[in-house]
C-alpha cells in the first residue's frame, strides 16, 4: 500500500463524535482504494523549540508584519507547532509527498507543506471561522478576516474536497473549484447502525431522540433553542424525549421540563437502546457549516429524522428527512406517521472520484 500523510485533530474511529466518524470514513475509502494513511500526531514540545522553529517558518511565509506586531509571539508558537508536528512525521516518513489535510483550521499548512515539497488535500470538515466564536488561530483575528485567511489556504491546496454541497458552492463562488464527497457511515459503523435497524422491527416505545454535543457552540445554541421550542408541543402532544451525548447533562438547568430526560454522555450499550427506542430523532441547528454526519446515519438505522432547514444542508434529498421551518410546522409532522426510511445509497461515485483525485495528486508529486 502507497503510505500517505493524514492531518486531522479527530482519532478515526467508530466510538463518539461525527467528526471521528467523518475522518473514518475517508480514511476507510483510502485505505480500501490502496493507501496507507499515516496520522500526524499531536506534538507536545518544548516551548522554546516552537517558537525557533515558529520564527524560521513564519519568516519564509512572510508573516511578521507590521499589522500584526503585537501577535508575533502568537504568530511564531502556531507556526512552530505545525512545523515541528511536520517534521517530526516526515523524519521517519517515506511514502507519497503528499497530505490529505482535514484539520483546515490550521490554516497555515499549505505554506508548511511547499516548504517541505508536499501537495495537499484538502477535506476540510467545515469552514472554521464560521463557526461561532472561532478566531484565527494564527493572529487572533475573527470574522470577517478569520475566514478570508481560511479561505487563503484553501486556494493553496492543490485540491478541496467538502463534505457538503452548500459549502462547495460558496467555495466557487470564492473562485476556489472543488469536489464534494458527502458523508457516509464507514463500514464499522454502518453495521452498528444495521443492528439497530434490526432491533427495531420490535420497537414499543414512542419517544423521540436528541443526540448532540453540548460543547460544541453551534449544537449546543441550537439544542437549547430547539428543547425550548419542543417544550410546549410535547406537552401538548403528550410525547416524551430523550436528550443524549457529551455535555448534554448541562442542559438540564437551561431547559427544564418533566417531558425532556437528559441523559448526557451513554455508553454504546445505551445509546443503542435509545436509538432502538426512537420514534424519531430530532436535530435543530441556528447556524452551522459543514454537514451533519448524523443523518445518514440515523437513516441507515432505520429512524426517521425531523430538523429544521439548516440541520437538514445537503440532506434535502434522503428518504426519511423531513424539514420544518417553524413550531407549526414541527407540530404537524410529529402528528403524522413516520414511516421507517430505506437504507441510503453509499456515494460510490463521489468516492470514486475523490480515490482518483489522490492518485493524480500522487502521480504528479
Amino acid at each position: 500500500m502507497t503510505k500517505l500523510l493524514y492531518d486531522s485533530r479527530f482519532e478515526p474511529t467508530e466510538h463518539g463524535h461525527g467528526g471521528s466518524h467523518r475522518t473514518l470514513q475517508i480514511v476507510d475509502i483510502l485505505r480500501a482504494g490502496g493507501y496507507d494513511p499515516v496520522i500526524i500526531p499531536d506534538l507536545k514540545a518544548e516551548k522554546r523549540d516552537r517558537l525557533v522553529a515558529g520564527a524560521k517558518a513564519a519568516v519564509r511565509d512572510g508573516a511578521f508584519t507590521l499589522r500584526h506586531a503585537r501577535q508575533t509571539g502568537r504568530i511564531a508558537n502556531a507556526y512552530g507547532r505545525e512545523a515541528l508536528r511536520y517534521d517530526r512525521t516526515l523524519a521517519g516518513y517515506t511514502g507519497a509527498p503528499l497530505v490529505v489535510w482535514e484539520a483546515t483550521r490550521h490554516r497555515i499548512v499549505p505554506a508548511l507543506a511547499a516548504a517541505r515539497n508536499l501537495r495537499v488535500l484538502a477535506a476540510p470538515q467545515n469552514l472554521e471561522a464560521m463557526i461561532e466564536d472561532q478566531e484565527d488561530r494564527v493572529t487572533g483575528e475573527r470574522l470577517p478576516t478569520s475566514l478570508e485567511r481560511e479561505l487563503d489556504g484553501l486556494r493553496a491546496a492543490a485540491a478541496v474536497v467538502t463534505i457538503s454541497r452548500e459549502e462547495q458552492w460558496f467555495l466557487a463562488m470564492r473562485g476556489i473549484e472543488s469536489d464534494y464527497l458527502p458523508t457516509f457511515p464507514a463500514p464499522a459503523v454502518e453495521a452498528a447502525m444495521r443492528r439497530v435497524r434490526e432491533q427495531r422491527a420490535a420497537r414499543t416505545q414512542d419517544r423521540l431522540l436528541v443526540l448532540g454535543t453540548a460543547h460544541n457552540p453551534p449544537t449546543r445554541t441550537g439544542t437549547i433553542a430547539q428543547l425550548r421550542m419542543l417544550a410546549p408541543v410535547l406537552e401538548h402532544l403528550q410525547l416524551d424525549l430523550d436528550v443524549a451525548g457529551f455535555g448534554t447533562e448541562t442542559l438540564r438547568d437551561a431547559v427544564p421540563s418533566p417531558r425532556l430526560h437528559y441523559h448526557g454522555s451513554v455508553s454504546a450499550e445505551h445509546l443503542e437502546r435509545l436509538l432502538v427506542g426512537a420514534r424519531a430523532i430530532l436535530i435543530h441547528q441556528i447556524a452551522a457549516s459543514g454537514a451533519l454526519t448524523r443523518i445518514p446515519e440515523m437513516l441507515v438505522a432505520g429512524v426517521p429524522v425531523v430538523g429544521n432547514a439548516i440541520a437538514c444542508r445537503s440532506a434535502f434529498t434522503y428518504v426519511g428527512v423531513s424539514c420544518y421551518d417553524s413550531p407549526e410546522d414541527l407540530t404537524a409532522m410529529l402528528r403524522q406517521p413516520l414511516p421507517t426510511p430505506p437504507i441510503p445509497a453509499p456515494p460510490r461515485a463521489a468516492e470514486q472520484r475523490f480515490l482518483a483525485t489522490v492518485a493524480r495528486l500522487v502521480a504528479t508529486s
